[in-house]
């Protein structure tokens, strides 16, 4: 998926509670190193723009709590001069990569 497809996904699981893991991963890793883990409502994304040499987009995903023991609030940004790929793992399961072989996957539920 490119950066926009993903930007369209995430807008439809808007308002609704996901979990969002980040972490990195590098070629041969048979388990990941997990970083973060959360919880909560997925907000609205939050559009920036800087157009200079090369234009960036982000978009910034705030996280509320939807339930008991969900994450405070949280959330997580993506950049377009970041961006690698995304990749639909089923179809509420979502796996995002940026460079330095960072993933966050946001899942519904």
């Amino acid at each position: 998926m490119t950066f926009a497809e993903t930007l369209e996904q995430l807008a439809a699981w808007e308002r609704r509670r996901v979990t969002v893991r980040a972490f990195t991963r590098t070629a041969g890793e048979l388990l990941p190193h997990a970083h973060t883990h959360m919880h909560g409502r997925l907000g609205a994304a939050q559009m920036g723009e800087l157009i200079g040499p090369v234009r960036l987009q982000t978009a910034y995903f705030a996280l509320g709590p939807a339930q008991h023991g969900d994450s405070p609030h949280n959330g997580f940004f993506l950049r377009s001069d970041d961006f690698v790929q995304a990749t639909r793992l089923t179809n509420t399961h979502l796996d995002i990569e940026s460079g330095d072989h960072l993933h966050i996957e946001v899942q519904l539920g």
